[in-house]
């Protein structure tokens, strides 16, 4: 179930950011074009207009619908803005390299069923690795016929703060992780935009 965290709402300085994060969200004026069958696929966002189509990751097993001008990632920027050893698999970005999407696959196994328990694991040690972390809300969706964890969540970076997004899945009992994230003054918009990339994750096999 989705829910704010409310263990957070002991600072006051918290409770304003977060407040004013769901009245800007819910300020948010966007359009889907759905008079136009070849537009289903695109959004306008405050006059931008973004265009999705569904990509396909990991020999086909996965997919995603996101923003169509975004490609993996070059190998320089890589090795900039992610360790070696939490590395992702895979990472789509934009032209500036401002907005990651990207996938993980670990070696730990996990059922369905055990995509709650996961998403509490990491949400603690996320917590635990930066207690700057906080968190605007988690839960457990079926999407697409599949269990999807996630975490929303705001986090510190070298030049300012970063709006994440990461979500769990099993594929083949392992666990992938998803995470889409953008530097956090963009949440206005890549809320919106993350949340509805999320609802389209697919596993194919």
């Amino acid at each position: 179930m989705d829910r704010l965290d409310l263990d957070y709402f002991n600072n006051k300085d918290e409770d304003i950011e977060i407040l004013k994060l769901i009245k800007d969200y819910e300020n948010l004026k966007y359009t889907r074009k759905k008079d136009d069958k070849n537009k289903e696929n695109q959004i306008i966002i405050d006059g931008f207009l973004y265009e999705f189509e569904e990509k396909y990751f990991f020999d086909k097993k996965i997919s995603m619908k996101i923003p169509k001008d975004f490609d993996e990632m070059q190998n320089s920027m890589k090795r900039l803005k992610y360790p070696s050893d939490l590395r992702p698999d895979i990472i789509q970005t934009d032209k500036n390299s401002e907005i990651d999407i990207s996938f993980k696959m670990m070696n730990e196994d996990v059922r369905e069923n055990e995509i709650y328990d996961l998403t509490t694991a990491s949400k603690d040690m996320l917590k635990n690795l930066n207690p700057g972390n906080i968190f605007l809300s988690e839960g457990v969706k079926n999407i697409n016929s599949k269990n999807i964890g996630f975490l929303e969540f705001k986090s510190t970076a070298m030049d300012g703060f970063l709006y994440n997004i990461m979500f769990f899945s099993s594929l083949e009992r392992k666990i992938l992780m998803g995470k889409i994230c953008c530097p956090y003054e963009k949440l206005g918009t890549w809320k919106y935009l993350g949340f509805e990339m999320m609802e389209s994750f697919k596993i194919h096999c």
